[in-house]
Formats: C-alpha cells, structure tokens, sequence
C-alpha cells in the first residue's frame, strides 16, 4: 500500500481507515527484520506529561494515595525512539527512569529524555473499556524496572478525536555522555 504518512499528526488527521488497509495490504512492504524501531510520534509535536502519575510512585515517594494532577511540557527535541538510549548529559547525577507521563520541564528535557513507542495504538470507542488491565513494562539496560497496569494511573489519559494513545512497552537503555 503506498500511503503518505510522513508525520504522526498525518497519520492521525487520516484516521484508522488508512492503518486498518495499511494492516490488511497483502502487496508490497518491507521484511520486519531489517527495520529499526523509531519512535511513533514525530516532532515537532506538543509533549505534555504528568508528575506523579502511578499510584504506586505517588505512596513510593511520600505524596499519599491521591496527589493532585500536575501537567507540564517538555520540549519536543527529547523525543526518543523504544529502543534508543538515553543520553546522560555530563553534568546530571541523578535519572529518574519511570514510565511517562513525567516530570519537570528543564530537567525532562533533554535529547533522548522522552522514548516512545514501540507502538501508536489507534483504538476505537470499545476499546476505552479495556485499558484498565493493559500492562506497562519498562526495561533499564536490560533491568526490569516497571511492571503495572493502566489501572494504576492516577489521572488516565485524554484519548484524542480519533482515539490515539501512545502505550506499549519502552525498552531503554541509558549511557553517559562523553567523559
């Protein structure tokens, strides 16, 4: 199928008509194997994320079952593919890893400080029903170091007009900065 979807907001603006007979092409295409994973959201684009987002971080860090929902932006330019690297710049001693939706804009956002993907689900309006019980996992240098549910989300995400949740599993892996 020759469709041209060169950026996340065409793709969406498109809708899941075009995914489902992308999904369905029986000609043409490219063998999975040769291809390397890239992030599914484009930039520039408007990243909005939350601060203590899981109600296991929120009792982990002392902030009580039901902290208030605080949104912020990060830049788009710390967007990152599933299975790039996370750049420590030189001069930061301390990464927070979780599974995002968040933290503080200038310390959040970095180069390669938002990985995305592997996946954009597209979901229709029965979906929405299901979420609760879709598993999140996050990997550290091969570390396991978040394995929860949807059902853990303090506030759940805004699903867009045509449905778009950013949501799978982010394999990660963080190196330093030259030095």
């Amino acid at each position: 199928m020759n469709a041209e979807l060169h950026t996340t907001a065409v793709l969406l603006a498109k809708g899941l008509a075009v995914v489902r007979a992308a999904a369905s092409a029986t000609e043409g295409g490219v063998a999975a194997d040769g291809l390397s994973l890239l992030s599914p959201v484009t930039a520039p684009c408007r990243v909005v994320a939350q601060a203590v987002n899981y109600r296991s971080h929120a009792r982990d860090t002392g902030f009580g079952e039901n902290p208030p929902a605080v949104f912020f932006r990060k830049s788009s330019a710390s967007v990152s593919g599933p299975s790039d690297d996370i750049v420590r710049p030189v001069h930061v001693r301390l990464l927070d890893i979780q599974l995002e939706k968040g933290q503080f804009y200038e310390s959040k956002s970095y180069p390669t400080f938002t990985p995305t993907g592997p996946r954009l689900v597209l979901l229709d309006a029965e979906d929405f029903t299901r979420l609760s019980g879709l598993r999140l996992r996050l990997w550290v240098n091969g570390e396991l170091r978040q394995d929860g549910t949807v059902a853990d989300v303090i506030t759940t995400s805004i699903a867009t007009e045509d449905g778009a949740l950013d949501l799978g599993t982010q394999r990660t892996a963080v190196r330093d900065a030259a030095g």
